[in-house]
């Protein structure tokens, strides 16, 4: 079954009647500033902070890092699925954000916290607390990302609320990746100071979701009863448009990823200049932040699917750049860094607006909200993208002979000039033609 504009059924009346007051959207995107201080401290530092202070080999942080995502991949649509048939007073999906939310918090935080200096018992409590983060992860995201579709029937509104949560998001990136290094200095450095910025950053996290279920409506009951997991896991995996989305979300979680866990290397040990990675974080969150109402604006001209191309070909045209681009050659880097925002703002809002309108579409089709199960298998592709980006970059700095005072050399700087300006552009550039397949747009789905 692909799922097409012909074949999808409009909204009712009453609910193209239903909008959302600002404050309910807002309490919604707030949980953006939680998931986005989490993941990009964890995408910027985590493999840094167990190579470079913990004292772990590259390969060995990598798979650290990785595996529990490969492993439990299974669970985004197990807990898909049991949040589309949970009923409780705080609604479906709220009642996963007040458990997972908090416990999010203590996790991460937890991460940062490596016992003692015997690497066997770093590697083993690493290893527990990276597999109950990223089983507590999948519940809470799968929950969070549901949501998104059901708040609203209103593609424009998602629209809103998706460019809304991402510019919480960049606010959570900017306190999360520019400014994570003054929190470790402020706390004395090495791991007194990681244990610090993870205690801070843990309450923000936890508190950004406690606002989520304070804020948002609980939805209504579905009145329609759903079917066995595996045959609504048939109904999704028959869309061709699924396929896409989960292919679309693999490669750009990949590229991102891929591109944090380097850029730190990069900017040290290709230009020594480590001392400008907060600033340049800082200054590609605040163009990304700026340039959301365009990509919105664009968005209702082109459609999601070319305004999406171009954030692409803008992502990689810069990472090409820095492929090539002369040491210390500060003009260079300032202007990647700042087109840079632009492209990261693209690939975080289009993906989650096209699956928002997939469900939406889906909903209309079956009579009922199928968002769990839907989230659920397209957080496979996502988990996927970010454990084969995280063990891929830890193998590919050990190939180049990274590790924890290693000297610099040309063949290193020329390695991860090579891992920074390719893998993540290349991963770029794949999704274009995934798009051109994919029929569902924004501009498709007006009311």
């Amino acid at each position: 079954m692909n799922l097409t504009v012909s074949e999808a059924k409009a909204p009712s009346q009453s609910q193209k009647g239903s909008r959302l007051v600002l404050w309910r959207k807002l309490g919604y995107a707030v949980g953006g500033f939680g998931t986005d201080i989490a993941s990009n401290a964890i995408s910027f530092y985590l493999i840094f902070y167990l190579i470079s202070v913990v004292g772990l080999e590259p390969a060995m942080a990598g798979l650290l890092v990785g595996a529990p995502k490969i492993l439990l991949v299974a669970l985004d649509p197990v807990m898909g699925a049991i949040s589309d048939q949970v009923r409780s007073r705080l609604g479906r999906r709220r009642f996963f954000l007040a458990i997972c939310g908090p416990l999010s918090g203590l996790l991460f935080c937890m991460q940062f916290m490596a016992p003692g200096q015997d690497l066997i018992l770093i590697m083993a409590y690493s290893w527990i607390v990276q597999f109950a983060y990223s089983a507590n992860l999948s519940m809470l995201m799968v929950s969070y990302n549901a949501m998104e579709a059901e708040l609203s029937p209103s593609s424009a509104e998602r629209m809103q609320l998706v460019s809304m949560r991402q510019a919480f998001g960049i606010v959570g990136a900017i306190v999360g990746s520019a400014l994570a290094l003054l929190l470790v200095s402020t706390f004395g450095g090495g791991k007194q100071g990681f244990a610090g910025m993870g205690l801070v950053y843990g309450s923000l996290v936890s508190m950004s979701f406690v606002a989520v279920v304070i804020f948002t409506p609980a939805e209504e009951p579905s009145r329609v009863c759903l079917s066995s997991f595996w045959r609504e896991t048939r109904l999704t995996l028959r869309l061709r448009s699924f396929w896409l989305q989960v292919g679309i979300i693999f490669l750009c979680n990949l590229a991102v990823t891929v591109n944090n866990a380097t850029l730190v290397f990069y900017i040290d040990y290709v230009h020594g200049l480590a001392g400008i990675l907060p600033l340049a974080v800082l200054l590609s969150s605040l163009v990304g932040l700026l340039s959301l109402p365009g990509w919105n604006w664009l968005a209702g001209r082109w459609g999601s699917r070319r305004t999406f191309t171009v954030g692409l070909f803008i992502n990689a045209a810069v990472l090409l750049s820095l492929r090539y681009a002369p040491e210390r050659s500060m003009n260079l880097l300032w202007t990647a860094t700042s087109f840079s925002g632009l492209g990261s703002a693209a690939l975080s809002i289009f993906p989650r607006t096209m699956l928002a309108d997939l469900i939406s579409y889906d909903s209309a089709v079956q009579g009922r909200s199928r968002a769990g199960n839907i989230v659920g298998l397209w957080g496979l592709g996502s988990r996927a993208g970010l454990a084969v980006g995280n063990a891929l970059a830890g193998w590919l700095l050990a190939v180049i002979g990274y590790s924890r005072g290693v000297t610099v050399s040309p063949q290193l700087q020329e390695g991860l000039r090579m891992i920074l300006g390719y893998v993540p552009s290349i991963s770029c550039l794949l999704v274009v033609p995934l798009l051109a397949l994919f029929t569902l747009s924004r501009t498709e789905t007006k009311e």
